[in-house]
């Protein structure tokens, strides 16, 4: 969800659809994180976000919106205070969308009218909403999810005073979200190759997967190593060679693989450790979590 900027993504069994998560569902469950009572909005909010001026118009504000990816923008005065926010929502509901009529069900009017560009022209200061919700810099990050959860918002001001102190997004949690579960882990990762985002997630996932995973079994995990190197190249393509680690108080776990895909291989290397360390968790008896 991060790193593809969506706000919903499709739950899958068995290759087969069965629900939706929602960035919102993400947020509402970050509340349960102790240590977002220690951080501060101010610590994690965009401080320069995005604005529109009042005396902008509504077409400003669609071409803003589609070239910052965002779906609202706080609406400020000459004296930078904020005034209100506009979404292209409101805008679609208020000057482009007919009513549609209950009893039939269809919309008013069909087609298109060149004279509704005209709409485009509209002040933004005659379409924004004063119905702001925001919170201050130095409020908690748990205020902040609360306050986010029990509105239904996908991002807040920050407001300090009257002034625009930043914005906090679902973007900026789910960051701080990923940041907060990083550090709680002692990866590490070398020789790796350049990777596009998706493969680098896949391969973040993997390997932050199977440290919980061991984790569960193993206590004071010192680090959890994966070194890569290339072991042959043929037809231009590259053969690697993982070597994965576990260290932790009296514990040691090693596990290799060799494989054309990268992915694969880190798979079968985290699998492979994962088996090992049931193993000696059995024969040594430490604890298990069945």
């Amino acid at each position: 969800m991060y790193t593809s900027e969506s706000r919903m993504l499709a739950v899958t069994r068995d290759e087969k659809p069965v629900g939706v998560v929602r960035s919102m569902d993400v947020v509402s469950q970050l509340a349960q994180l102790k240590q977002l009572h220690y951080l501060k909005v101010s610590e994690v909010s965009t401080h320069d976000p995005v604005t529109i001026s009042e005396n902008a118009t509504l077409g400003d504000a669609i071409r803003t919106m589609r070239n910052q990816h965002v779906g609202r923008i706080p609406v400020v005065n000459d004296r930078n205070e904020l005034v209100g926010i506009i979404s292209f929502r409101d805008i679609m509901e208020q000057y482009l969308v007919f009513p549609v009529s209950k009893k039939s069900g269809k919309s008013s009017k069909t087609g298109f009218d060149p004279k509704e560009l005209e709409v485009l022209k509209t002040p933004v200061k005659s379409a924004f909403s004063e119905n702001i919700i925001g919170i201050s810099p130095t409020d908690s990050l748990s205020q902040a999810v609360s306050k986010m959860s029990e509105n239904h918002l996908a991002d807040l001001v920050v407001l300090d005073g009257k002034k625009l102190a930043g914005i906090m997004t679902t973007r900026d949690l789910l960051e701080t979200f990923l940041r907060l579960k990083q550090e709680d882990r002692n990866i590490q990762l070398s020789g790796m190759p350049v990777l596009d985002e998706i493969d680098q997630a896949k391969v973040q996932k993997t390997v932050q997967s199977t440290y919980d995973k061991l984790k569960k079994m193993v206590r004071n995990i010192s680090y959890l190593a994966v070194h890569v190197k290339p072991a042959h190249q043929q037809g231009g393509k590259t053969q690697f060679q993982i070597n994965a680690r576990m260290a932790a108080p009296g514990v040691l776990l090693v596990s290799s693989s060799t494989e054309w895909n990268l992915i694969t291989g880190i798979q079968e290397s985290m699998a492979s450790l994962e088996k090992e360390c049931v193993k000696k968790a059995r024969e040594r008896r430490w604890w298990m979590p069945f």
